[in-house]
């Protein structure tokens, strides 16, 4: 987790903005669950705990996520993404 987390974290709020953006449903409920089931190897009996923790950390760290998105200078590594 210490190693995906942060880029997840990236990825996810990027997509939320994508999403909010376009107006279109990006499915993000499928990757918060392949995250934490396939790339975690978390049974998925813990999987609505570690969905919770995620969005709180998606909701705390949104004002840094965002700038750092914002400063990235490869800008297409996240579109390819969408």
């Amino acid at each position: 987790m210490r190693d995906t987390l942060f880029g997840f974290l990236l990825r996810y709020t990027y997509l939320q903005k994508e999403a909010r953006d376009a107006k279109v449903d990006l499915h993000l409920e499928v990757l918060k669950k392949i995250y934490i089931i396939d790339v975690l190897n978390i049974s998925d009996v813990y999987q609505g705990a570690f969905e919770n923790m995620l969005e709180q950390l998606v909701i705390r760290y949104h004002p840094i996520l965002t700038q750092w998105i914002s400063m990235d200078d490869n800008q297409k590594y996240f579109s390819i993404g969408v």
